[in-house]
């Protein structure tokens, strides 16, 4: 029974840092872009 409370708070708190804007800095696709790109430099050349 706790296992079944314990999925369901963190359910239930994972959905409440999604829609209240507690979850930090939101992801966009340009951060990675900033750092320069996703790949290693040695792939580059």
């Amino acid at each position: 029974m706790i296992k079944v409370l314990a999925i369901i708070g963190m359910i239930g708190f994972g959905l409440w840092l999604l829609f209240s804007g507690h979850g930090g800095e939101k992801a966009q696709y340009r951060q990675p872009l900033r750092y320069g790109g996703s790949s290693p430099p040695a792939g580059m050349g």
